[in-house]
């Protein structure tokens, strides 16, 4: 893992502690859009930190989704 700033790492955290309130089926969904937003307003994020959380987490989700697929089709394909 590389080494990161306190500022990425605050992001890793709280992607982490939001990734709790995804909903689960046959495979994990995304990170509701309401879970990032209340995790924002408890931190007490303004409006432009609360925008920059949210696309830095949707990223991380985005990316977070696909590798699981990749490791679920490799699984699969064995």
């Amino acid at each position: 893992m590389p080494e990161l700033t306190e500022y990425e790492a605050s992001f890793y955290r709280s992607f982490w502690e939001i990734s709790t309130e995804r909903n689960f089926g046959m495979a994990p969904g995304p990170i509701p859009m309401r879970a990032i937003d209340y995790y924002a307003e408890r931190e007490g994020m303004g409006p432009s930190d609360g925008m920059i959380l949210a696309r830095v987490i949707r990223a991380m989700d985005n990316a977070y989704l696909t590798a699981l697929a990749k490791r679920q089709e490799a699984k699969g394909a064995k």
